[in-house]
């Protein structure tokens, strides 16, 4: 499939977005030094999602409705990752250095500049950020050093269909992690050596929230004894009793931390796969399980529409659907990084299931 080495964001009236979105990453880190990010996206409306090869020399330009020019430079570095809505650009990815980028929902909390004379060549789209990262950055420090030249604004892109209320997550292929977020008191980057994260409130909140959850523990609850009588566990997993199990941010940030701390260390790339799909595993939503009602009745239903896991190590990009469940791979280092045409890698194919009837 050929697309345009240069396309034009095109920016239209605020439209809202009255759907949720319910998307959780967790990180998991090898004994051999591979770090792995992995995350869910949930939406109620069709993200129309693919893998997409974005390569080096990339041109975007950025153009408002007004007529002003924003921002626009060429990718500096080529990058795999998973697209929205038909579009050349990232949610969730990875370039040839294994800098990882991925956008969760942040409703209600984020807030962006309002396009100017004065900000419009430094402007961009929250939903385009993690493209402008990943194309242009190797670390988590130059992403620090070069979010200054960049502003986020309150307007909406063409083909998307309103304002997205964003934060970030960034991880390089050392392990350093942080997470970007544009509130009401500016940009805030805050570390997050915990690898977790889901959407509102803003990330700090989450971590204050954790101290209700100290008493968690993977080792099961000893015998009690009171007046005589011996009290045993009725089974396993109790010493996790009083974990969440509903599909809220702050529960689900508190189930991912549990099961992300608790799990056994594994030492090589393949376990550390592995075990990333154990975990995100846990914050799965079927269709029909969390839904909102618009004013007219019509129901909205949320749903993990695929998940995926980045090797930032051997730069892999392992991913699944809902319809679909069997793990694909799309490994960077056997594309052409001097290709100079963006591919795209179809994600849905409908369920496949294995005969193994006759295999003994």
């Amino acid at each position: 499939m050929k697309l345009s080495h240069a396309f034009i964001i095109t920016y239209v009236g605020f439209v809202s977005l009255p759907i949720a979105n319910a998307c959780t990453g967790v990180t998991v880190k090898t004994t051999d030094g591979t770090v792995i990010s992995t995350r869910t996206m949930e939406f109620a409306m069709p993200m129309d999602s693919n893998a997409i090869y974005i390569p080096r020399g990339f041109k975007t330009a950025v153009k408002f409705t007004d007529g002003q020019n924003g921002a626009s430079w060429n990718q500096k570095y080529a990058v795999l990752g998973i697209n929205a809505l038909g579009l050349n650009m990232i949610v969730e990815g990875f370039n040839e250095k294994g800098l990882n980028v991925g956008a969760f929902y942040l409703p209600g909390f984020a807030q962006y500049d309002k396009l100017t004379k004065e900000n419009a060549n430094k402007a961009i789209a929250a939903a385009f950020l993690p493209t402008w990262i990943a194309g242009n950055f190797a670390t988590v420090e130059e992403v620090r050093k070069g979010l200054k030249d960049i502003v986020l604004v309150d307007s909406v892109a063409q083909g998307l269909p309103g304002k997205f209320p964003l934060h970030f997550r960034i991880t390089d292929a050392s392990g350093d992690q942080i997470v970007v977020e544009y509130v009401q008191n500016g940009m805030k980057i805050y570390d997050n050596p915990l690898g977790v994260i889901t959407n509102s409130p803003e990330f700090d909140w989450h971590l204050t929230n954790l101290r209700n959850y100290m008493n968690l523990s993977a080792t099961n609850l000893p015998s009690l004894k009171i007046e005589g009588v011996k009290l045993e566990p009725l089974g396993q997993g109790e010493g996790m009793h009083g974990l969440p199990g509903d599909y809220s941010p702050p529960s689900r940030y508190i189930r991912s931390m549990a099961i992300q701390s608790s799990a056994l260390p594994v030492k090589t790339a393949e376990e550390g796969v592995n075990l990333s799909w154990h975990i995100i595993n846990n914050t799965d939503i079927p269709i029909g399980t969390t839904r909102d009602i618009d004013p007219d009745g019509k129901p909205y239903l949320n749903y993990t529409q695929w998940t995926n896991v980045s090797d930032l190590k051997n730069l892999k990009l392992y991913f699944k659907t809902y319809l679909n469940q069997d793990v694909r791979v799309i490994d960077l280092k056997k594309i052409d990084l001097d290709s100079k045409e963006v591919k795209i890698f179809k994600m849905d194919h409908g369920p496949e299931y294995k005969d193994i009837t006759h295999i003994q």
